[in-house]
């Protein structure tokens, strides 16, 4: 496993584009080079032809030259309105009306939490236009479903309420319903002037997709994840109530958690630029590792999830959640997989320098930051489901696929270290291990 980071020497050309040095990813083909994203600042690996669309930006190869990367200052993109505090869900009762468009989870406790928030001040739930997502993560037939029957409704509003995967459907959802994307997880069709008609408000009610916060929403695709990147899907409203976490277990508040810490820890150690999101990263530490009393901690810890979110929506992230993508065919939710794999992908990236740079700010030794971590991820690891992983993991068929998926996902591109395929069976071994050895 080798150490990646960005050149320290970049050449400009003519043509004012920047000429960043070659990655050696085992993921790269021969002569592949470091691309910005100018929709999300990410840097991807240009593997197309001159001119090719990808990901919002433009692979510039000049024929026959090398690949070149457009010069950018690092932006910081985040919705423009934060409401947080106990029960500042009822802060959108007095702003909902007909034209409002609720999109939530099938879960009763979140149901039954808005129909009293919004008793006094605002209309009943029952009587508004409400669309209840499928069970399991978005598809792209489940987006284009619900976006069928969008169209016949008018929207001046869109509130979503739920976890990460309602969040993203939602937002999915609307940018098909105008046309805004297609099933590649590609922009599409002139949709400013529609995003400027709705208003966007995002209510998570766990603490870790960090959806809330970013420009990103994930659908399934034939068992793969898509990745969706455009500035449609920012928010323009987000609200923070610690109140939805009072009902969640101990596994679905184990694997928020994992997720948030994995957001804040492959953000923080990501290849890509950015002071803003790494203190957000840092914040995010910060918040769900200080030792406070319940009716404060669970507060904090909504508020970590969106800072994660912030600083993985800037910097990307890293091998954690590249098992955790490539696990979704198998039916592992998001936030589990991270939790199985935080501890295992922690050890191998401990000593580098922004590890040790990590630990310092927090105040903390490597051994302490582990011990923490696998207190907060014990009851998702340890969980019965586990067990389907440690199925995964023991077929040598389902490893090989699954180290390759790894390989090709997008997140191991701004990995702070290059995986080989040695490497990443190490990593799968440390995974099944964590479980059949903890619990």
């Amino acid at each position: 496993m080798r150490r990646r980071r960005l050149p320290t020497t970049i050449l400009a050309g003519p043509d004012r584009h920047w000429r960043p040095a070659a990655c050696h990813s085992p993921g790269c083909p021969p002569g592949g080079r470091f691309d910005l994203d100018p929709l999300s600042g990410h840097l991807f690996l240009a593997r197309t032809r001159l001119g090719d669309r990808i990901n919002g930006g433009y692979n510039c190869r000049a024929s026959g030259g090398p690949f070149l990367m457009a010069f950018a200052f690092p932006t910081y993109r985040h919705p423009a309105l934060v409401t947080y505090g106990t029960g500042s869900v009822k802060s959108l009762a007095s702003s909902i009306d007909q034209q409002t468009v609720v999109f939530m989870s099938g879960s009763p406790p979140v149901a039954d939490y808005l129909r009293r928030a919004w008793a006094k001040s605002g209309p009943q739930l029952d009587d508004l236009t409400v669309f209840t997502k499928p069970v399991g993560e978005p598809t792209w037939r489940s987006v284009q479903d619900t976006a069928t029957s969008l169209t016949d409704v008018q929207v001046n509003r869109i509130v979503a309420i739920g976890g990460g995967a309602v969040l993203d459907w939602a937002r999915l959802v609307w940018a098909a319903s105008v046309g805004a994307v297609n099933a590649a997880g590609l922009e599409a069709g002139d949709w400013t002037e529609a995003r400027q008609r709705v208003s966007m408000v995002l209510v998570p009610t766990t603490c870790g997709s960090g959806a809330e916060a970013a420009s990103v929403a994930v659908y399934l695709l034939d068992g793969r994840k898509v990745p969706v990147v455009s500035p449609i899907l920012l928010a323009d409203h987000v609200v923070l109530d610690s109140k939805f976490l009072a009902t969640v277990s101990e596994f679905t508040l184990a694997c928020s958690l994992a997720d948030a810490l994995s957001h804040a820890l492959e953000a923080w150690m990501s290849i890509v630029p950015g002071r803003l999101p790494r203190e957000a990263a840092l914040s995010c530490f910060r918040l769900i590792l200080r030792e406070e009393p319940h009716h404060e901690r669970t507060a904090r810890l909504m508020d970590a999830g969106f800072l994660g979110g912030v600083a993985a929506a800037h910097c990307s992230v890293g091998v954690v959640h590249a098992f955790a993508h490539s696990m979704a065919r198998h039916g592992l939710g998001h936030g589990h997989a991270n939790a199985l794999a935080l501890r295992p992908a922690l050890r191998r990236l401990i000593e580098l320098p922004a590890a040790v740079a990590l630990t310092r700010e927090l105040g903390v030794g490597a051994r302490e930051l582990d011990a923490q971590i696998e207190r907060l991820t014990a009851p998702a690891v340890c969980d019965a489901s586990s067990r389907h992983a440690v199925a995964v993991l023991s077929s040598r068929a389902d490893r090989r696929a699954l180290m390759e998926a790894m390989v090709a996902d997008p997140c191991m591109r701004t990995c702070p270290a290059s995986f080989s395929l040695p490497d990443l069976e190490a990593l799968l071994d440390d995974v099944r291990d964590g479980v059949t050895q903890r619990c």
